[in-house]
Protein backbone atom coordinates (compact mmCIF):
# COMPACT_ATOMS: atom_id res chain seq x y z
CA UNK A 1 0.00 0.00 0.00
CA UNK A 2 1.25 3.56 -0.83
CA UNK A 3 0.02 6.85 1.25
CA UNK A 4 1.14 10.21 0.75
CA UNK A 5 0.93 12.71 3.34
CA UNK A 6 1.44 16.38 2.90
CA UNK A 7 1.61 19.64 4.42
CA UNK A 8 4.07 22.77 4.14
CA UNK A 9 4.92 21.71 8.09
CA UNK A 10 7.38 18.83 7.81
CA UNK A 11 7.29 18.70 11.85
CA UNK A 12 3.11 18.05 11.84
CA UNK A 13 4.18 15.28 8.37
CA UNK A 14 6.41 13.64 10.56
CA UNK A 15 3.79 13.86 13.61
CA UNK A 16 1.40 11.74 11.38
CA UNK A 17 3.43 9.38 9.99
CA UNK A 18 4.55 8.23 14.10
CA UNK A 19 0.93 7.76 14.14
CA UNK A 20 0.10 5.70 11.68
CA UNK A 21 3.42 3.75 12.10
CA UNK A 22 2.40 2.78 15.42
CA UNK A 23 -0.84 1.42 14.57
CA UNK A 24 0.83 -0.87 12.06
CA UNK A 25 0.59 -4.62 12.80
CA UNK A 26 3.77 -4.74 12.47
CA UNK A 27 7.20 -5.50 14.86
CA UNK A 28 8.98 -2.75 13.53
CA UNK A 29 12.98 -3.31 13.06
CA UNK A 30 16.24 -2.04 11.72
CA UNK A 31 15.80 -4.84 8.94
CA UNK A 32 11.72 -4.61 7.98
CA UNK A 33 12.07 -0.04 8.12
CA UNK A 34 14.17 1.77 5.51
CA UNK A 35 14.02 5.73 5.65
CA UNK A 36 15.09 7.80 2.59
CA UNK A 37 15.97 11.69 2.33
CA UNK A 38 14.58 12.32 -1.38
CA UNK A 39 16.85 15.46 -1.34
CA UNK A 40 19.69 12.67 -1.55
CA UNK A 41 18.61 9.76 -2.12
CA UNK A 42 17.82 8.88 -6.04
CA UNK A 43 14.46 7.76 -7.47
CA UNK A 44 16.07 4.17 -8.32
CA UNK A 45 17.18 3.76 -4.61
CA UNK A 46 13.27 4.24 -3.81
CA UNK A 47 12.23 1.28 -6.15
CA UNK A 48 15.06 -1.00 -5.44
CA UNK A 49 13.95 -0.82 -1.62
CA UNK A 50 10.60 -1.66 -2.29
CA UNK A 51 11.17 -4.43 -4.66
CA UNK A 52 12.42 -7.07 -2.25
CA UNK A 53 11.46 -8.46 1.24
CA UNK A 54 14.17 -8.78 3.68
CA UNK A 55 14.76 -12.59 4.83
CA UNK A 56 12.62 -13.11 7.27
CA UNK A 57 9.93 -10.33 7.26
CA UNK A 58 6.61 -11.26 5.85
CA UNK A 59 6.18 -6.75 6.03
CA UNK A 60 7.86 -3.81 5.18
CA UNK A 61 7.71 -0.85 5.66
CA UNK A 62 9.78 2.58 3.05
CA UNK A 63 9.50 6.16 4.14
CA UNK A 64 10.21 8.64 1.71
CA UNK A 65 11.08 11.53 3.37
CA UNK A 66 10.91 14.96 1.32
CA UNK A 67 9.47 13.91 -1.42
CA UNK A 68 9.25 16.93 -3.39
CA UNK A 69 8.53 15.26 -7.15
CA UNK A 70 5.11 16.00 -5.64
CA UNK A 71 5.08 19.16 -4.74
CA UNK A 72 2.64 21.45 -6.62
CA UNK A 73 5.62 24.23 -6.08
CA UNK A 74 8.15 21.90 -7.71
CA UNK A 75 7.29 23.18 -11.00
CA UNK A 76 10.50 21.47 -12.89
CA UNK A 77 11.60 18.14 -11.13
CA UNK A 78 14.82 18.19 -11.10
CA UNK A 79 16.44 14.67 -10.83
CA UNK A 80 19.91 13.80 -9.32
CA UNK A 81 22.27 12.72 -11.65
CA UNK A 82 22.02 9.27 -13.89
CA UNK A 83 18.76 8.91 -12.07
CA UNK A 84 15.44 7.50 -14.00
CA UNK A 85 12.05 7.73 -12.75
CA UNK A 86 10.85 4.89 -14.84
CA UNK A 87 11.30 2.10 -12.71
CA UNK A 88 9.38 3.82 -9.64
CA UNK A 89 6.78 5.21 -12.13
CA UNK A 90 5.45 1.20 -13.08
CA UNK A 91 5.84 0.71 -9.34
CA UNK A 92 3.31 2.94 -8.32
CA UNK A 93 1.53 1.72 -11.32
CA UNK A 94 1.68 -1.46 -9.64
CA UNK A 95 2.69 -1.53 -5.57
CA UNK A 96 3.43 -4.92 -3.86
CA UNK A 97 1.06 -5.14 -0.65
CA UNK A 98 3.40 -6.21 1.17
CA UNK A 99 5.62 -3.01 1.45
CA UNK A 100 3.90 -0.17 3.46
CA UNK A 101 5.17 2.77 1.53
CA UNK A 102 4.83 6.55 2.22
CA UNK A 103 5.50 9.86 0.74
CA UNK A 104 6.35 12.91 2.77
CA UNK A 105 5.44 15.76 1.19
CA UNK A 106 6.44 19.13 2.29
CA UNK A 107 3.91 21.06 0.32
CA UNK A 108 0.52 22.57 1.05
CA UNK A 109 -0.90 21.59 -2.12
CA UNK A 110 0.31 18.35 -4.49
CA UNK A 111 0.74 18.20 -8.24
CA UNK A 112 -2.09 17.11 -9.61
CA UNK A 113 -0.68 17.27 -13.37
CA UNK A 114 2.57 15.29 -12.98
CA UNK A 115 3.29 11.88 -13.78
CA UNK A 116 4.18 10.51 -10.56
CA UNK A 117 0.67 11.79 -8.97
CA UNK A 118 -1.26 10.18 -12.08
CA UNK A 119 0.70 7.20 -11.98
CA UNK A 120 -0.08 6.88 -7.88
CA UNK A 121 -3.64 7.30 -8.31
CA UNK A 122 -3.60 4.13 -11.16
CA UNK A 123 -2.20 2.27 -8.37
CA UNK A 124 -4.58 3.30 -5.76
CA UNK A 125 -2.84 5.00 -3.27
CA UNK A 126 -3.77 6.90 -0.24
CA UNK A 127 -3.58 10.61 0.02
CA UNK A 128 -3.69 12.24 3.13
CA UNK A 129 -3.10 16.01 4.05
CA UNK A 130 -2.06 16.47 7.28
CA UNK A 131 -4.28 19.34 8.50
CA UNK A 132 -2.72 22.69 10.42
CA UNK A 133 -4.49 23.58 13.26
CA UNK A 134 -7.43 26.37 14.16
CA UNK A 135 -6.37 28.55 16.56
CA UNK A 136 -9.11 26.57 18.93
CA UNK A 137 -7.00 23.62 18.38
CA UNK A 138 -3.76 24.86 18.85
CA UNK A 139 -5.07 26.32 22.28
CA UNK A 140 -6.29 22.37 23.43
CA UNK A 141 -3.05 21.37 21.74
CA UNK A 142 -0.87 23.69 23.59
CA UNK A 143 -2.65 23.15 27.35
CA UNK A 144 -2.68 19.40 26.46
CA UNK A 145 1.13 19.67 25.52
CA UNK A 146 2.62 21.68 28.62
CA UNK A 147 0.26 19.47 30.93
CA UNK A 148 1.62 16.41 30.00
CA UNK A 149 5.14 18.02 30.89
CA UNK A 150 3.88 18.83 34.46
CA UNK A 151 3.71 22.44 33.63
CA UNK A 152 0.28 25.09 33.70
CA UNK A 153 0.03 28.06 31.25
CA UNK A 154 -2.69 30.47 31.22
CA UNK A 155 -4.66 30.70 28.57
CA UNK A 156 -3.28 34.93 27.64
CA UNK A 157 0.09 32.52 27.42
CA UNK A 158 -1.28 30.66 25.13
CA UNK A 159 -2.56 33.17 22.73
CA UNK A 160 0.80 34.76 22.92
CA UNK A 161 2.83 32.10 22.44
CA UNK A 162 0.49 31.37 19.36
CA UNK A 163 0.99 35.14 17.86
CA UNK A 164 4.48 34.70 18.10
CA UNK A 165 4.88 31.31 16.42
CA UNK A 166 2.81 31.98 13.79
CA UNK A 167 0.97 28.62 14.42
CA UNK A 168 4.36 27.23 13.23
CA UNK A 169 4.67 23.41 14.52
CA UNK A 170 8.02 23.26 14.18
CA UNK A 171 8.21 26.49 16.00
CA UNK A 172 6.65 25.43 19.19
CA UNK A 173 8.31 22.42 19.72
CA UNK A 174 11.90 24.54 20.13
CA UNK A 175 10.53 27.12 21.95
CA UNK A 176 7.79 24.84 24.17
CA UNK A 177 11.03 23.30 25.86
CA UNK A 178 12.79 26.34 26.45
CA UNK A 179 9.71 27.18 28.12
CA UNK A 180 9.45 24.11 30.40
CA UNK A 181 12.80 24.40 31.32
CA UNK A 182 12.25 27.62 32.11
CA UNK A 183 8.92 27.47 34.14
CA UNK A 184 10.71 25.46 37.11
CA UNK A 185 7.40 24.25 38.22
CA UNK A 186 5.77 27.62 38.31
CA UNK A 187 3.18 28.40 35.92
CA UNK A 188 3.75 30.51 32.69
CA UNK A 189 2.32 33.44 32.32
CA UNK A 190 1.57 35.86 29.20
CA UNK A 191 4.31 38.21 31.00
CA UNK A 192 6.90 34.89 30.65
CA UNK A 193 6.24 34.33 26.85
CA UNK A 194 6.80 38.09 26.20
CA UNK A 195 10.75 37.52 27.91
CA UNK A 196 11.19 34.12 26.63
CA UNK A 197 9.73 33.98 23.25
CA UNK A 198 11.39 36.43 20.58
CA UNK A 199 9.38 38.33 18.17
CA UNK A 200 10.75 39.39 15.10
CA UNK A 201 10.51 42.79 13.49
CA UNK A 202 8.33 40.63 10.86
CA UNK A 203 5.63 39.48 13.74
CA UNK A 204 5.37 43.10 15.16
CA UNK A 205 5.12 44.80 11.81
CA UNK A 206 2.40 42.08 11.33
CA UNK A 207 0.43 42.37 15.06
CA UNK A 208 0.61 46.28 13.66
CA UNK A 209 -1.34 45.75 10.53
CA UNK A 210 -3.28 43.34 12.27
CA UNK A 211 -4.59 46.31 14.68
CA UNK A 212 -4.81 48.73 11.91
CA UNK A 213 -6.66 46.65 9.65
CA UNK A 214 -8.84 45.82 12.81
CA UNK A 215 -9.72 49.54 13.74
CA UNK A 216 -7.71 49.58 16.78
CA UNK A 217 -5.90 52.18 15.74
CA UNK A 218 -4.95 53.47 19.95
CA UNK A 219 -3.04 49.79 20.07
CA UNK A 220 -1.20 50.26 16.75
CA UNK A 221 -0.13 52.97 17.96
CA UNK A 222 1.12 51.80 21.09
CA UNK A 223 2.53 48.35 19.12
CA UNK A 224 4.50 51.33 17.53
CA UNK A 225 5.86 52.93 20.45
CA UNK A 226 6.56 49.72 22.19
CA UNK A 227 9.09 49.27 18.60
CA UNK A 228 10.31 52.81 19.24
CA UNK A 229 11.21 51.88 22.82
CA UNK A 230 13.11 48.46 21.61
CA UNK A 231 15.73 50.61 19.25
CA UNK A 232 13.74 50.28 15.90
CA UNK A 233 13.81 53.19 13.64
CA UNK A 234 10.99 54.67 12.11
CA UNK A 235 11.21 54.34 8.64
CA UNK A 236 12.34 50.56 9.51
CA UNK A 237 9.29 50.46 10.70
CA UNK A 238 7.56 51.93 7.70
CA UNK A 239 9.16 49.88 5.28
CA UNK A 240 7.91 47.08 7.27
CA UNK A 241 4.57 48.27 6.96
CA UNK A 242 5.03 49.08 3.19
CA UNK A 243 5.76 45.26 3.03
CA UNK A 244 2.66 44.14 4.52
CA UNK A 245 0.58 46.24 2.55
CA UNK A 246 2.18 44.74 -0.62
CA UNK A 247 1.73 41.34 0.83
CA UNK A 248 -2.09 42.38 1.78
CA UNK A 249 -2.39 43.59 -1.84
CA UNK A 250 -1.17 40.24 -3.38
CA UNK A 251 -3.87 38.69 -1.01
CA UNK A 252 -6.76 40.89 -2.13
CA UNK A 253 -6.01 39.57 -5.98
CA UNK A 254 -5.75 36.30 -4.70
CA UNK A 255 -9.28 36.68 -2.84
CA UNK A 256 -10.87 38.36 -5.60
CA UNK A 257 -9.25 35.33 -7.89
CA UNK A 258 -11.39 32.87 -6.09
CA UNK A 259 -8.60 30.61 -4.38
CA UNK A 260 -8.22 29.13 -1.56
CA UNK A 261 -6.63 29.89 1.88
CA UNK A 262 -4.13 26.75 0.94
CA UNK A 263 -3.85 28.27 -2.26
CA UNK A 264 -2.31 31.91 -0.21
CA UNK A 265 -0.26 29.79 1.95
CA UNK A 266 1.29 27.86 -1.24
CA UNK A 267 1.69 31.16 -3.20
CA UNK A 268 2.94 33.15 -0.49
CA UNK A 269 4.97 30.35 1.52
CA UNK A 270 3.40 31.50 4.37
CA UNK A 271 1.89 29.38 7.27
CA UNK A 272 -2.40 28.24 7.06
CA UNK A 273 -2.99 30.34 9.93
CA UNK A 274 -1.00 33.56 8.52
CA UNK A 275 -2.81 33.16 5.16
CA UNK A 276 -6.25 33.04 7.04
CA UNK A 277 -5.80 36.26 8.79
CA UNK A 278 -4.76 37.68 5.59
CA UNK A 279 -7.56 36.31 3.46
CA UNK A 280 -10.49 37.37 6.20
CA UNK A 281 -8.78 40.56 6.06
CA UNK A 282 -9.38 40.77 2.42
CA UNK A 283 -13.04 39.92 2.34
CA UNK A 284 -13.58 43.16 4.55
CA UNK A 285 -11.55 45.41 2.88
CA UNK A 286 -12.15 48.73 0.87
CA UNK A 287 -9.98 48.54 -2.33
CA UNK A 288 -10.21 52.21 -2.70
CA UNK A 289 -9.72 52.86 0.67
CA UNK A 290 -6.57 50.50 0.43
CA UNK A 291 -5.08 52.21 -2.27
CA UNK A 292 -5.13 55.55 -0.75
CA UNK A 293 -3.45 54.53 2.55
CA UNK A 294 -0.49 52.91 0.35
CA UNK A 295 -0.10 56.48 -0.90
CA UNK A 296 -0.63 58.55 2.27
CA UNK A 297 2.16 55.78 3.55
CA UNK A 298 4.77 57.21 0.94
CA UNK A 299 4.22 60.74 1.90
CA UNK A 300 4.30 60.18 5.14
CA UNK A 301 8.43 58.35 4.64
CA UNK A 302 9.33 61.26 2.27
CA UNK A 303 7.95 64.09 4.78
CA UNK A 304 10.41 62.66 7.38
CA UNK A 305 13.31 62.29 4.70
CA UNK A 306 12.82 65.98 3.40
CA UNK A 307 12.92 66.87 6.98
CA UNK A 308 9.76 68.45 6.72
CA UNK A 309 8.37 66.57 9.59
CA UNK A 310 9.46 64.86 12.70
CA UNK A 311 9.37 60.77 11.99
CA UNK A 312 7.38 59.88 15.55
CA UNK A 313 4.59 62.99 15.57
CA UNK A 314 4.70 62.04 11.09
CA UNK A 315 4.01 58.29 11.82
CA UNK A 316 1.40 58.47 14.45
CA UNK A 317 -0.53 60.91 12.42
CA UNK A 318 -1.12 58.54 9.80
CA UNK A 319 -1.57 55.72 12.14
CA UNK A 320 -4.33 57.98 13.47
CA UNK A 321 -6.13 58.81 10.11
CA UNK A 322 -5.92 54.86 8.95
CA UNK A 323 -9.39 53.95 7.51
CA UNK A 324 -9.49 50.77 5.12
Amino acid sequence: MITILFSPQSKMVKSALSSLLKKLPIERNAFNEVHLDMGTETLISLESECSYLPFGEERKIVVAENFHYLSSEEKRKKYLKGDDASPLLNYFKHPDEDIELYLLVYSSNLDEKCDFYRALKEGNAVFKKVSEFTDQEWDGYMLRYFEKRGVHITHEARSELLRRIKGDYSSFLNEAAKLILYSDGNTLQKEDIELMVTSPLEDSSFALTEALFSGKIGESIQIYRDLRFQGNETIVLIHALATQMREQSLVNHIYQKGMSIDDCASILKVSYWRAKRLMNRAENLNEDRFGKEIVRLYECEKSIMTGLRDADSAFETFLLGFAC
